[in-house]
């Protein structure tokens, strides 16, 4: 009884290991190029992406090596824009000095605001605070672009007429919150003053420059409303 049990068994484990041998592996994971992975790397940010979110990137040109020492504590990023909704499309409107001829604000695709190609890295921040207050903010961004509002070269935050991409920002959450978001502004950092006096020269004395105060992207997200959502490395300079 004792030998036919055992074959019994016997036969039973083989079959199964049989089974198991002839069942067909799962298909090999795809290998991706890097170009690849660095647009599912995007896309993963942009899907995580909302209206009223602020992103921020740092792109891979000098000017923006230079403008994140421009900020207060963080020299992650260089530039800002605020996510918005078009036609079923996520957008980044936005203000840059590229051009004397195209420095107002704009509405860019998402993927062309955060080009792997030219961007090091970006992230995405969200403001706790309602939808309607989003709403709003994004309608004031908006008046500013209907009035033909242009970039401010010289980072002047007495004026509305003129906007650099975080005066713009901070000015339009302002405004929608009634002033319940508090955005921190400071003088310009002592290190960058002596490149600022160069950047200036025909329009600001130095001392002026040194008594200006700024709106930095930094202090966009350092906030105790302001969360951070997700971030992503796009592109290392050689040798990181």
């Amino acid at each position: 009884m004792k030998k036919h049990l055992f074959f019994v068994v016997s036969i039973a484990c083989r079959f199964l290991i049989a089974c198991q041998l002839q069942q067909p592996a799962g298909e090999p994971e795809p290998v991706l190029s890097k170009e690849q992975t660095l647009e599912k790397r995007l896309d993963s940010l942009q899907a995580v992406a909302s209206p009223g979110d602020l992103i921020v990137r740092l792109g891979d040109d000098f000017l923006s090596y230079y403008i994140k020492y421009m900020n207060e504590k963080d020299y992650s990023y260089s530039h800002a824009g605020i996510i918005v909704e078009k036609d079923g499309q996520k957008m980044v409107v936005h203000i840059t000095p590229d051009s004397v001829t195209s420095d107002r604000i704009t509405y860019t695709p998402f993927d062309s605001f955060a080009d792997i190609n030219k961007t090091l890295q970006c992230a995405i921040y969200r403001y706790q605070i309602p939808d309607n207050e989003k709403e709003k903010a994004l309608s004031i961004i908006d008046s500013f672009r209907r009035n033909y509002v242009r970039f401010d070269r010289l980072y002047e935050l007495n004026t509305d007429d003129k906007l650099y991409c975080s005066e713009m920002i901070s000015k339009a959450f302002t405004k929608a919150t009634d002033s319940r978001l508090h955005f921190k502004t400071i003088l310009v950092p002592t290190k960058m003053l002596p490149l600022l006096n160069k950047y200036f020269a025909r329009d600001l004395k130095p001392e002026a420059i040194a008594k200006r105060t700024i709106m930095t992207i930094d202090n966009l997200y350092n906030i105790p409303e302001c969360k951070p959502v997700m971030q992503i490395t796009l592109k290392q300079l050689p040798g990181q």
